[in-house]
């Protein structure tokens, strides 16, 4: 189920997903910021929504969605935490360890 092609896919989903939500939270946080990046953003998922496209002759429908909207969240959860200084509750901390044990048994799946 997960060969390079699969991995390519999410990759791209995953990069260009956190790249609009980059750029809508940037707009948002700056005052006077260019509308140029929500025009960007919404390309970043249309280019996503492209891929989504793709990766669906993958395996099933649920579980390849499962996998890469928990890497996503977890992506997103970094640059929230790191780049915009976002902090989490102790509850939505184990929420996060929880998706983390889930990659780690959607994966291990297949081993």
């Amino acid at each position: 189920m997960f060969d390079t092609l699969f991995l390519t896919y999410v990759s791209i989903i995953i990069i260009f997903e956190l790249a609009g939500q980059y750029l809508f939270k940037r707009f948002h946080i700056n005052k006077g910021a260019s509308h140029i990046l929500i025009v960007l953003g919404m390309l970043s998922f249309s280019i996503s929504s492209f891929f989504v496209f793709k990766i669906l002759k993958y395996g099933t429908l649920g579980i390849t969605n499962i996998i890469w909207h928990l890497v996503h969240f977890l992506a997103i959860f970094l640059i929230g935490y790191y780049v915009f200084g976002e902090k989490l509750t102790t509850t939505q901390g184990i929420a996060v360890l929880f998706g983390i044990i889930s990659i780690v048994m959607f994966m291990l799946n297949d081993v």
